[in-house]
């Protein structure tokens, strides 16, 4: 029985992949993530084939139709479809050009504080990613190129970033998918061969009882006179480190002992100021005394500059 577009919009995932058929070798692969591709099966030379026409819903149900009864055009006229297709210019493209464009379209959209993941990312696709795979045509990059990318990074201990390479490989290909430069994700379920990550071991943290012991050492520290001031500040007001270090001379209203930062530099804020835009209050702070006198002994050293 043919699909129809609401059957195709309320396909639900479940523990497991599957495929719903729609007609002539057309079906719609349902991932266990939630993503959807389109697939179609064929016989060539005696031999069955399955090959990718793209992912839904960027791929319409009538779209779908089309490229399968193209691919069956070429079958009758005895040509391979998979094969066909790489023969374009499309399917040539260097896999360094598409993840020059995936980082370009990427960085702009993640919100300030993802900034540093861009820089991340563009640093070891520089460094690990295309240097071994930057001159293959993106249709031609197999998974054991890929996993050629992560045993290097793995050889090296740097385990945590073999993860984010593996993320961003994922996120390359289906951007290629969804460009029609690849018919396949060869990044997927990479998970499975992955080196076995070691105990994640947290920064320590502060006893209540400790507390006290901690203020009175801070206190007598000879280092920086500010770095001792700003983690003062920070235990008087609970604030992120991130808005210590960026704050500005005009966020604080010492007579009305009340520090107003920015909803947009506030990470919890973020997300709202997103969907909300410059409707969302600043996220205020109320100062006790010991905090507005820390401030002022801050401004001594700073009210030059703009933070």
């Amino acid at each position: 029985m043919a699909l129809s577009d609401t059957a195709v919009r309320q396909a639900k995932p479940v523990r497991k992949d599957y495929t719903v058929s729609d007609s002539n070798g057309l079906a719609l692969l349902v991932h266990r993530n939630g993503s959807k591709y389109w697939t179609f099966r064929y016989t060539h030379l005696g031999r069955k084939r399955k090959m990718s026409l793209g992912v839904y819903p960027e791929v319409s149900l009538k779209r779908a139709r089309e490229k399968r009864d193209e691919c069956r055009v070429r079958l009758a006229d005895g040509l391979d479809p998979s094969e066909s297709a790489l023969d374009t210019e499309v399917y040539k493209k260097p896999f360094r050009e598409v993840a020059d464009d995936w980082d370009a379209f990427r960085t702009p959209r993640l919100t300030q504080g993802r900034k540093g993941s861009a820089a991340q990312a563009r640093r070891y696709l520089d460094k690990d990613i295309l240097p071994l795979i930057g001159d293959i045509p993106i249709a031609e990059v197999r998974r054991s190129d890929i996993l050629r990318v992560i045993r290097a990074v793995e050889e090296r201990g740097a385990l945590n970033v073999a993860e984010k390479v593996r993320t961003w490989l994922h996120q390359i290909f289906r951007y290629a998918m969804v460009h029609e430069y690849v018919e396949l994700n060869p990044a997927t379920d990479l998970d499975i061969v992955a080196a076995e990550q070691p105990p994640v071991k947290h920064n320590p943290w502060l006893q209540l009882d400790e507390l006290g012991e901690f203020v009175r050492t801070l206190r007598t520290y000879h280092g920086s006179l500010l770095v001792r001031l700003a983690v003062e500040l920070m235990l008087l007001t609970g604030v992120r480190t991130a808005e210590i270090r960026h704050a500005r001379h005009e966020q604080f209203d010492l007579n009305s002992r009340v520090w107003s930062i920015p909803a947009g530099s506030v990470k919890q804020l973020r997300k709202r100021v997103k969907a909300e835009g410059a409707d969302v209050p600043d996220y205020l702070v109320p100062l006790s005394s010991q905090a507005v006198e820390v401030v002022k002994a801050i401004q001594v050293f700073t009210r030059q500059y703009d933070l």
